[in-house]
């Protein structure tokens, strides 16, 4: 199998797991006391934060396709932290809190 065939079977460019992925790992040695569940999950979300938000970075503040995998080390790199945020701002909200919210960030 090709890089290209299991990037389009994924959906996800391969460089850009692997930089989530080591950013993931490196991001370890800031967080020695983590156990092992909580390694191995901050690991996952680092390379899930990658693969899945450094396109929607690109594409919303338009960065030229050479940055790509450097997005995707930072993204990587605080993936915990990026789901933490994430997960702060939507808990205890009604859908309709949700929507008013993110409407209010896509306008000026």
């Amino acid at each position: 199998m090709k890089i290209a065939d299991l990037e389009t079977l994924l959906g996800f460019k391969v460089a850009v797991i692997v930089a989530g992925f080591v950013g993931g790992v490196i991001q370890l040695a800031l967080h020695p006391k983590l156990s092992v569940p909580g390694a191995l999950c901050s690991v996952f979300a680092g390379a899930a934060c990658a693969g899945y938000v450094t396109p929607l970075f690109h594409h919303v503040y338009t960065l030229p396709v050479a940055a790509e995998n450097s997005v995707a080390f930072f993204l990587g790199l605080l993936g915990m932290q990026l789901t933490a945020k994430v997960y702060a701002f939507f808990s205890g909200l009604t859908l309709n809190d949700i929507l008013e919210r993110l409407d209010r960030i896509r306008k000026p």
